[in-house]
């Protein structure tokens, strides 16, 4: 643009030579033709730098624009990425609820039928032996099994969906006898594979050789969920297996509890649910409200299964502020 300008003006400069100088022998014109050649270069000049602002403008604009849109597209990857974890979570937890809902009916059905001695339809098949769900030996619990095994692995979705890890579930209880000790109960069934050599070696420990246990059943602990994206630099950190740092190094534990004093904030816990995984993101609010959420479903249906007198409450045992 500033070529064709500066040509045009080049144009103009030579058409003034031709009409003055020819007429001009004695160079009374010279002076017109230095004021022409003046103005002609002051156009120039202004033209240019016009031209340049101009220019100037349009780029920033251009950049602005370019800004706008990687911004735009930062958003709408970070709003399709909430919107997945929202729909992974809302799926994963109406699943649960789902499960929760058929095992309360199975009960509902069990006690109206048997205990108020309503009459059971013949050949209903969710009445058959249904008092298989009371057995004291977990072990022989298939039903129980199969909503732990059922539940572990949407809880595993859903913190996988919202940390963007891969993550391992598993659910410790407290020894029937000794309230120190606590063995895992459940894990999901791909860290199963991993980890059943360390429950293999440990069957049963203490509470104080993994710190979240330690640190979520001391008294004096105000906040009770234990929560680090940084296991390594966590003071003091200890787990029961010296190699922990292989499996995970971030870790979220909440307490299975129910509350059984409101006035002095008391708990009954039974025991704990942990998530982990080896690069971090649940040391938040969102991650410890949805283990929360999980942890809460998991009281009912352990006490509901196991129906057995170690999960009796009692406000001396186990208890919790």
């Amino acid at each position: 643009m500033i070529g064709y300008i500066a040509s045009f003006l080049t144009i103009i400069q030579v058409v003034i030579y031709i009409v003055l100088l020819p007429g001009d022998s004695n160079g009374e014109n010279l002076w017109q033709l230095v004021i022409y050649q003046s103005a002609i270069v002051a156009c120039v000049i202004s033209l240019c730098t016009l031209l340049a602002r101009s220019q100037y403008k349009i780029y920033i604009a251009n950049k602005q624009i370019y800004l706008f849109q990687d911004e735009k597209r930062k958003i709408e990857k970070e709003i399709e990425l909430k919107n997945r974890i929202i729909e992974t979570l809302s799926t994963n937890n109406h699943n649960i609820t789902h499960e929760v809902r058929q095992i309360q009916y199975k009960l509902y059905k069990y006690f109206i039928n048997e205990l108020l001695v309503f009459n059971i339809k013949e050949n209903d098949e969710d009445d058959v032996d249904f008092i298989d769900i009371f057995k004291k030996d977990e072990t022989d619990n298939y039903e129980l099994k199969d909503f732990l095994s059922f539940f572990t692995t949407n809880v595993k979705n859903s913190f996988d969906c919202l940390t963007g890890n891969i993550c391992s579930v598993y659910i410790t209880i407290f020894d029937d006898k000794n309230k120190q000790l606590v063995h895992t109960y459940y894990r999901d069934p791909l860290s199963y594979t991993e980890r059943t050599n360390i429950d293999l070696k440990y069957p049963v420990y203490d509470i104080n050789l993994f710190t979240p246990f330690k640190y979520i059943m001391n008294k004096h602990t105000i906040n009770t969920v234990f929560a680090c994206d940084d296991c390594s630099n966590y003071s003091n950190f200890c787990d029961r297996n010296d190699n922990w740092n292989i499996y995970y190094n971030s870790c979220l534990t909440i307490p299975i509890r129910l509350r059984v004093n409101k006035k002095k904030n008391r708990h009954h816990i039974i025991g704990f649910l942990t998530i982990d995984n080896k690069e971090g993101g649940l040391d938040n609010e969102i991650a410890k409200d949805v283990a929360r959420s999980y942890a809460d479903i998991l009281y009912m249906i352990i006490c509901m299964f196991t129906i057995n007198d170690s999960l009796i409450i009692n406000e001396n045992d186990n208890e919790q502020k």
